[in-house]
């Protein structure tokens, strides 16, 4: 990976956060900027502070935008209030949802509805994108104007639990790579109280590496979900570019 990233200047680097926590369990933060990269862009989901901090210390901005294939641009990050994205007010209009057993006490907290101001052959009104974010009036930096935060991404990445609640699963691809020697990873709820783990990589898993991995899952998810850990050579991503670390199979039957 050092080789292959040191032929070229890097420039402008997107990638999301889970690959990068990846590449930084090989690479350090300097071997970016010397590297000639410019700019990290986000893409599929925020980068925790952790991950800002790390590019911030070597002077590379980290600026995320918010889109979708169906209507484009939504919002584009602020440069002084990291988390929070300013609307594209002249390309779509914005509301939230409220969505059921998730986000109590945040009224403005919910599924997130677009309208595309310029889709004329097939038009987007109130289109549900499928994601939990919160929305203000107004930015911290002092922009009058609507705000996108907290924005979790696809519901899909939400843990749905028996009672009916949701809860923001978010354990990042460096803390599954500091607990056990992996290729690659993908985590699934596939039922109200399952959670199966695929560790991909040559050599099987010793039960010792599967109570790690087991013990660390649960810290994120609970104890109330019976954790499987399969040990495999390749994971099988389908047709999918999104490699998601985390997927919430009844989410994605049910939305």
């Amino acid at each position: 990976m050092r080789d292959e990233l040191s032929k070229e200047p890097i420039g402008y680097l997107v990638a999301s956060p889970w690959i990068v926590e990846l590449m930084m369990q090989e690479l350090e933060a300097e071997f970016f900027s010397a590297n000639g990269a410019a700019m990290y862009i986000p893409i599929v989901a925020s980068p925790d502070a952790e991950l800002r901090q790390k590019f911030d210390s070597v002077n590379i901005p980290v600026r995320g935008t918010y889109s979708a294939e169906e209507v484009g641009l939504i919002a584009s990050e602020c440069s002084k209030c990291p988390g929070f994205f300013h609307v594209a007010k002249s390309n779509v209009v914005v509301e939230v949802e409220p969505f059921p057993g998730f986000g109590a006490g945040q009224s403005r907290t919910g599924k997130v509805l677009v309208t595309h101001l310029h889709s004329y052959a097939t038009p987007f009104i109130r289109y549900d994108l499928g994601d939990i974010a919160s929305l203000s009036p107004s930015c911290e930096c002092g922009h009058n104007g609507p705000t996108l935060s907290n924005i979790i991404g696809r519901s899909k990445a939400l843990l749905k639990h028996a009672d009916g609640r949701y809860s923001v699963f978010h354990l990042r691809g460096g803390q599954m790579a500091e607990a056990i020697e992996l290729d690659e990873y993908r985590i699934r709820q596939t039922t109200l109280t399952d959670i199966v783990v695929e560790i991909a990589r040559e050599r099987d898993i010793s039960a010792e590496e599967c109570e790690t991995v087991r013990s660390l899952v649960r810290k994120f998810s609970g104890d109330e979900f019976n954790i499987h850990i399969l040990s495999v050579r390749n994971i099988d991503w389908g047709e999918s570019k999104k490699r998601l670390g985390f997927r919430n199979e009844l989410l994605a039957r049910d939305l």
